[in-house]
């Protein structure tokens, strides 16, 4: 082994080169230090100091190592502020139109339009007879009672009716006199119409009870159902029959009859009750048919073609604020529908208090 030395001022040793070089001169010193240890001989006199030697060349740059492992990941950021909003959508097409809703109820009837003017007056019918000229003094129609007279003027024949005592009926042209002094100086003109008038109310629900004894409600329609020896005539039944209808006008029956089942009387708390005000048409009750349903019935007193129902047509729940609509026909002879209903147009009991209607039945 030697040393190996560059190959000019700008050569360079390889790593290996130097490492050779560098064993050989250990080995060189380790030579040295045995070969003095055996002599015992006196220290020579020191050589002369050697020249320096040449500056080793820069070794050559090692390869890269390996990238090291990459470091954790750094915390997020701040959240970026938020953009301005976007300009609005164009406004879409307008949807299709809603179904048509329900027809309301009809109104209520219209109050009746004033009466016609008066027809022109008729052509003169032909002329009458020549009257007798004379002045009766007497009128006789065969037998008279005692005190019994006619008695015969140039402008009036008053015939005076007695019955023997101090009764006596006097009729002339122009008046009638009664026994009890009374006058009456026009002649009687028949009703056009009869009629029923009164305040009706409707505030319970249908259920059907039963009575025997105690006192009756006036304006209650009561049906006799088990009548043994009961009389109430006075309190408004036309009769005692078993299935009479009547609308009671007093409370106390003049008897109740014997009492088997407790049934002897029955009534409906829904139907309608009534404040009777007028009734000329005669035995008339109510009954309840459904919800906002009942019938106003009579034994064959109405008429279909000269009957009508005046009413206002509409009720606020006897004072409340809810309007509710009351529609009525006289469909039989019998009876009259009442219907009561609310704004959407149904049936509803419990809202009559107090309503006033009349039926006329015309002559």
């Amino acid at each position: 082994m030697s040393i190996t030395y560059r190959q000019d001022t700008d050569g360079a040793l390889s790593v290996a080169q130097m490492d050779e070089n560098f064993r050989y001169l250990e080995e060189q010193l380790a030579g040295l230090t045995s070969s003095n240890s055996g002599l015992n001989g006196t220290s020579g006199t020191n050589g002369s100091s050697g020249t320096s030697g040449l500056n080793g060349t820069s070794g050559a740059t090692g390869p890269s190592g390996p990238s090291g492992p990459s470091g954790p990941s750094g915390p997020s950021g701040p959240s970026g502020a938020t953009g301005p909003s976007g300009p609005s959508g164009a406004t879409g097409p307008s949807g299709p139109s809603g179904a048509t809703g329900p027809s309301g109820p009809s109104g209520a009837t219209g109050p009746s339009g004033p009466s016609g003017a008066t027809g022109a007056t008729g052509p003169s019918g032909p002329q009458g007879a020549t009257a007798y000229p004379g002045v009766p003094t007497s009128i006789s129609s065969g037998i008279t009672a005692p005190g019994s007279a006619v008695v015969a003027n140039e402008t009036t024949v008053d015939i005076n009716f007695s019955d023997g005592g101090s009764g006596s009926w006097t009729f002339s042209a122009t008046e009638m006199s009664f026994p009890d002094n009374t006058v009456q100086t026009t002649a009687y003109i028949p009703p056009k119409y009869n009629l029923f008038t009164a305040l009706i109310t409707q505030h319970a629900n249908s259920s059907v009870q039963n009575i025997s004894t105690g006192d009756l409600t006036v304006g209650v329609t009561y049906h006799i159902n088990n009548n043994i020896g009961g009389d109430f005539t006075n309190v408004g039944a036309p009769n005692n029959d078993n299935g009479t209808y009547f609308m009671a006008t007093g409370t106390t029956p003049t008897e109740w009859g014997i009492n088997l089942g407790g049934d002897t009387l029955t009534f409906d708390t829904g139907a309608p009750t009534a404040i009777v005000l007028e009734n000329t048409i005669g035995n008339i009750w109510f009954t309840y048919e459904d919800v906002g349903h009942y019938q106003l019935n009579s034994n064959n007193l109405f008429s279909s073609h000269k009957s009508c129902v005046v009413h206002s047509g509409t009720t606020s729940d006897d004072g409340g604020t809810s309007t509710y609509f009351v529609y009525s026909n006289v469909p039989d002879i019998t009876f009259v529908k009442i219907f009561i209903t609310n704004p959407a147009g149904y049936q509803v009991d419990n809202v009559l208090g107090n309503y006033l209607i009349e039926i006329r039945v015309y002559n």
